[in-house]
Formats: structure tokens, C-alpha cells, sequence
């Protein structure tokens, strides 16, 4: 169910990309991608440098929403300075039309597969059916799937981490700060 509405939601920005043009489909697809792959790789960094970022209920699901919201905004703000506000690319109807559906398309899986990721470590939201483990696993595959293939680009050396294990731990930081279960005290005692 809930890898249909990724899909539902990469739909729609499929239908808006075709609308926007392929240049800032692409500008726009790239800033979500970094974004999301900062966010996921810099957040138990963070939290280990910074262990008052976590300590809370939502803290690390705040601490990662934080971080890709920062870089998104970032990204968005130098590339309409330098790019999309002075340029005006024209490409054939062809790239417009069919490459940044398909762009748009994959940002959309993307950026949704992400929020369900981000909705799934929340601790009120892990009490819903919808956003158990075995209905996220398709979009945390998705989510590992586009970050280790920027990875694979990025990567120095023997620094080759996997996105499964990142997210692991970020779910790990997250069930250590849940808040203690509602104890039920005996008032004749």
C-alpha cells in the first residue's frame, strides 16, 4: 500500500516535470538527491558529535529531516542563483517531455520513499499498520537503492558504507529515545 502512493507521488511529479522543462527537472531532481543522501549519511555523525541533536522523542527523526531540509534549501537557493535564474536552456521536445517525466518521476519515488522512512521512525506514527516494517520495505529499498548508487560515485577507497546499514542505525537512535512504556501504578499500594 504504501509503495503505490510512492508511486502515486512519482506520478504526479512526473506530470509536473513534463510541465517544468528538462534543465530544472534536472537541476531540481540532483538537489533532491543530494539532500536526501546527506541527510541519511551525515545524520549518525551528527548524532554522535552531538548526542543532545537525538535526545529527545523525535529527535532523530527531526535531526535527519533537519539536515536534507537545510542542504535542499541550500541547493535550491545557489542553483536558482547560478543556474536556473540566469539560464534558460532550451532542449527538443523529446528531453522535456520523456527525460524529465523520467526524471521526475524517479525524484518523486524518491522524496516519497524518504518521508515514509522518515514517518516509520517516528515514535507516534510506529503504532500504525501502515508504516510497519513489512509494508516500508519496498520504499526503504528504493531509498537504499539510490543512495548507494551515489555512493558508489562519491566514495573514496575502502570508505564504502551501505545505505541498509545507515538506516539501521538511524531506526536504532531513534527506538533508543522512544519514551518509557505508560506503566500502569496501583493506587492502594
Amino acid at each position: 500500500m504504501v509503495f503505490w502512493i510512492a508511486v502515486l507521488v512519482g506520478c504526479i511529479s512526473l506530470y509536473l516535470a513534463t510541465r517544468i522543462g528538462f534543465f530544472d527537472t534536472l537541476v531540481l531532481s540532483f538537489n533532491v538527491l543530494t539532500s536526501v543522501f546527506v541527510g541519511i549519511y551525515s545524520t549518525c555523525a551528527l548524532i554522535d558529535a552531538v548526542p543532545a541533536a537525538a535526545n529527545f522523542v523525535c529527535g532523530t527523526a527531526i535531526t535527519v529531516s533537519a539536515i536534507s531540509l537545510v542542504c535542499f534549501l541550500s541547493l535550491s537557493g545557489l542553483s536558482y542563483v547560478l543556474l536556473t535564474g540566469q539560464f534558460k536552456v532550451a532542449f527538443p521536445k523529446l528531453f522535456d517531455v520523456l527525460l524529465s517525466g523520467c526524471l521526475g518521476f524517479g525524484a518523486g519515488i524518491l522524496l516519497s520513499s524518504y518521508v515514509v522512512f522518515i514517518l516509520s521512525i517516528l515514535p507516534p506514527l510506529k503504532t500504525l499498520s501502515l508504516l510497519d516494517q513489512a509494508n516500508t520495505k519496498a520504499n526503504v529499498s528504493l531509498l537504499c537503492l539510490y543512495c548507494d548508487q551515489v555512493q558508489r560515485l562519491v566514495a573514496t577507497g575502502d570508505s564504502q558504507q551501505q545505505t541498509q546499514h545507515l538506516l539501521a542505525q538511524i531506526t536504532q537512535h531513534a527506538v533508543e529515545n522512544l519514551p518509557p512504556a505508560n506503566v500502569d501504578i496501583d493506587p492502594n499500594q
